[in-house]
């Protein structure tokens, strides 16, 4: 409950304010907040019960992105260690909605009984990389970029067979950022072209999707 209250708070932060994510004072802020999640999921953990065993699982999943920008395709893969309802772990994928990018995130779930057949509620927290190809890079003029933030939010349906192996079906909220700095050349072609200038201009892209997911959880 207290890391739900948590990354509903990093959510609200957002909200209140969507362009703050390029802000160093709050870039410092939401990173000790992701610094949190893990410590809490140790305590998640710890305090389930020294009677419980834990395991690994694997949540893997593939998705369509949708928003202003159109529809993508995503995938992603996520290990971490589960005991009873709760699992938790770290997470990496591909993500094309627009541009090309690598979220690295941790993921916080919990199925709501112990059935077989469940709903379950997710989160996912952390920071997203720019990966363009060679063609990408040269038409924007080989732009910088640095790490900008990422989160994913939803529910879904479990259906487990045997083993606790199970098929996941889900719905979102998805949000990413992209920062990129682009320096622009002006160039003085006559007589002799000599180098008249140059900028930079910093982009920061924020997208906000709807997700759908389909995967499965070993």
């Amino acid at each position: 409950m207290i890391l739900s209250l948590i990354v509903l708070d990093f959510i609200k932060d957002f909200q209140d304010n969507p362009n703050h994510p390029s802000n160093p004072k709050m870039q410092v802020h939401i990173m000790k907040r992701l610094l949190i999640i893990p410590f809490m999921i140790f305590l998640i953990f710890s305090a389930a019960g020294q009677n419980q065993k834990i395991k690994f699982s694997s949540v893997n999943n593939a998705g369509l992105l949708s928003g202003s920008r159109g529809e993508a395709f995503m995938v992603q893969t996520i290990n971490g260690i589960k005991k009873d309802k709760w699992f938790a772990g770290a997470g990496t994928g591909l993500d094309f909605y627009n541009e090309r990018t690598v979220p690295l995130f941790f993921d916080i779930r919990r199925d709501f009984t112990n059935r077989k057949n469940t709903p379950f509620a997710y989160a996912d927290a952390g920071l997203n990389f720019l990966w363009l190809n060679y063609i990408e890079r040269e038409q924007k003029q080989f732009p910088k970029s640095s790490p900008g933030m990422y989160y994913d939010l939803g529910i879904g349906w479990k259906l487990s067979g045997k083993n606790s192996r199970g098929f996941l079906l889900s719905a979102g909220y998805s949000f990413k950022q992209v920062k990129e700095k682009i320096k622009y050349s002006w160039w003085n072609p006559a007589p002799t072209p000599t180098l008249e200038s140059e900028n930079f201009e910093r982009y920061n892209y924020l997208y906000r999707r709807v997700v759908v997911k389909m995967g499965f959880q070993l």
